[in-house]
């Protein structure tokens, strides 16, 4: 099965060094967080793909940016990494 352009991943890691995704998938993938602060230093996944907070769009800024009725349009746009 091949991966799509822009695959949403659901990341369950909360220690840098546990990860449950491979690298290479995540730098591929959009990637939306509840936290930056919080996922910089734990997410082992994300750390592991050497992201930044920057490459993390957090779920709070989403909401609060988005017109009611366009949230599936903006979460198409992400530009995570």
């Amino acid at each position: 099965m091949g991966a799509s352009r822009n695959p949403h991943i659901l990341v369950g890691s909360y220690k840098p060094e546990m990860a449950e995704v491979d690298a290479a998938l995540i730098r591929h993938a959009r990637i939306l967080v509840d936290s930056h602060s919080v996922c910089v230093l734990k997410a082992g996944e994300l750390i592991g793909a050497g992201l930044a907070a920057g490459d993390m769009v957090e779920v709070g800024e989403l909401l609060h940016s988005t017109p009611a009725g366009s949230m599936e349009g903006t979460l198409r746009g992400l530009h995570g990494c």
